[in-house]
Parts: structure tokens; C-alpha cells; sequence
């Protein structure tokens, strides 16, 4: 009998056969690590929201103006952008542990959000690049573009089959 209880247990630790449920478990451990490292950049950027585990690979939304968790389809879109952004900057503080993460790429989602959201949005990044991450940002907002010294500017050319130009510091034209 203690022989078996002991194999039961063990078997309620790990579960199925094949070690899906195990796996499952352990993938949640780091899951829940990433939401962590996630909400250390959310409080910076909006100290309103915070991200909560939901199940072992699932997470909620906790918004301080709402009295119960709110899910990830339930945020507008600029919502959804900090909880990306905060997301992306904590795999990437997570993948630093043994690699050297030196750059943060970013396409876009920076329409959705109010003025001083996007001042505190632009402050993390800032403060991002000042920790020696090099950051490459493709927006159309003008106050980011008008917030960012080092640029390079991509122009439509009208006729010529979908090719551009390409201009900014230290970029030179070819002679044809």
C-alpha cells in the first residue's frame, strides 16, 4: 500500500505517460517568471495595470479601475499595446540571463495611445536605451519621430514599381 501511494502521488505529479502534464507544469513555473519580469515594465510605463496568472500558460489582466480581471480581449488597443510591450521587455530581460540581449525591434501600436501614455511609454524606451539597448522603431506617430535623433526615413518613389528611397544619417545614394 505505501509502495503504491507512493507511485500515486508521483503519477499526480507528472501525470500522463508521455510527461505532457509535467511538462505543462514546469512550462507554467516559467511562464509565471515571465509575468513577473513582464510587470516590473508594466508599473513603469502604467502602474494601473497588472499581469495575473490564469491557469499554468494563461494570464488576465488586473486593471485597478475594474473590480474583477479583465482577459486580453477585453483591452482596447492601446491596452493591449502596453501589455505587449511589457511582454516583449520581459522575455527579453528573461533570454538576457544567458544571452546578451543589446536590441529591442518595434512595428507600430504607438497611434493607439493617449499623450501621456506615449510619454511613458517613450520614457521606458528611453530608459531601455540607456541600459545600451539599441532600439529600432518603425512608426508613423509624429511626436515619436520627432522624439528620436537617429532616423532613418523610408519615401515612396511614384513610378518606380514599389522601390523607395531611403534617407538619414550616414545613408548615401548609389550613382545608377
Amino acid at each position: 500500500t505505501a509502495e503504491c501511494t507512493r507511485w500515486e502521488t508521483m503519477g499526480n505529479w507528472f501525470g500522463v505517460m508521455n510527461g505532457d502534464d509535467f511538462a505543462t507544469f514546469v512550462q507554467g513555473l516559467t511562464f509565471k517568471s515571465l509575468l513577473k519580469l513582464a510587470n516590473k515594465h508594466l508599473k513603469t510605463i502604467k502602474d494601473r495595470f497588472r499581469l495575473v496568472a490564469n491557469g499554468n500558460l494563461g494570464f488576465k489582466v488586473n486593471d485597478a479601475e475594474f473590480d474583477e480581471d479583465r482577459r486580453t480581449t477585453n483591452l482596447s488597443g492601446g491596452e493591449k499595446f502596453l501589455v505587449s510591450l511589457s511582454l516583449a521587455l520581459g522575455i527579453a530581460d528573461f533570454a538576457s540571463r544567458n544571452v546578451r540581449v543589446e536590441s529591442l525591434f518595434m512595428d507600430e501600436g504607438f497611434g493607439t495611445l493617449d499623450d501621456e501614455t506615449l510619454e511613458d511609454v517613450m520614457e521606458c524606451l528611453k530608459s531601455q536605451q540607456r541600459q545600451g539597448k539599441m532600439l529600432g522603431i518603425i512608426t508613423h506617430v509624429d511626436s515619436v519621430v520627432n522624439s528620436i535623433h537617429q532616423r532613418i526615413h523610408v519615401e515612396h518613389c511614384p513610378g518606380q514599381n514599389g522601390h523607395s528611397f531611403i534617407t538619414g544619417p550616414g545613408v548615401t545614394r548609389l550613382p545608377s
